[in-house]
């Protein structure tokens, strides 16, 4: 009936077709059959597997580029190192700043290479490099 209607291309191929996009666009994808069904799961660009998370917490800025930031953007990097991210409004209340003085901040790390930003919409936060 889908068919019929257009609202598909065929039946069956759909699942294949998503699995070889993500595959292509480097998206990691589990495919889960328990014999009575099958579960497939689609994880967020940003996903990373754990031993990469805990080696990319232990990379530290070196002491020649962390002379040269500011008091405020050394407060940032200590605090995502003690706790390993950070959101703009946790900035806002650590510094005893706006929103917009935190992001200008966060965006000149960004821009020097020494924080990235993950997530997207109400969700981000910024970790180390």
């Amino acid at each position: 009936m889908f068919k019929y209607l257009h609202l598909i291309d065929n039946w069956g191929t759909g699942l294949e077709r998503s699995i070889r996009m993500c595959n292509e666009l480097g998206i990691k994808v589990e495919v889960l059959n328990d014999g009575i069904g099958i579960r497939v799961n689609i994880y967020r660009p940003s996903y990373k597997p754990e031993e990469q998370i805990n080696n990319q917490q232990q990379n530290h800025l070196s002491q020649e580029l962390y002379d040269n930031l500011t008091e405020q953007e050394r407060t940032i990097v200590n605090f995502i190192k003690e706790h390993g991210s950070i959101r703009r409004i946790t900035v806002e209340d650590l510094l005893n700043i706006k929103d917009t003085r935190a992001n200008e901040i966060l965006s000149n790390l960004v821009k020097k290479g020494i924080i990235s930003k993950e997530g997207g919409s109400k969700n981000i936060k910024y970790v180390l490099k």
